[in-house]
């Protein structure tokens, strides 16, 4: 799977934006986020990640509280 192809801090990046995009973090909190999902990887990320209801939703709103545009197809 994609995901587990990712680097650790790759996948902990992907966690934080999906955590920024869920209201857990904003943008501004970055480093305490990053060490937060660094602690708290206790199994693989695509397991979490896929099991979160509307990460799809929580990865697009990430990606737009950091300025980012998300075109859906």
């Amino acid at each position: 799977m994609f995901i587990d192809d990712l680097n650790e801090e790759e996948r902990i990046d992907l966690v934080v934006l999906m955590w920024v995009g869920r209201g857990t973090f904003g943008p501004d909190e970055l480093e305490q986020a990053r060490r937060d999902a660094s602690r708290e990887a206790t199994h693989a990320t695509s397991e979490y990640l896929l099991s979160t209801p509307l990460v799809a939703v929580y990865l697009a709103d990430g990606l737009e509280a950091f300025g980012l545009e998300v075109e859906a197809d």
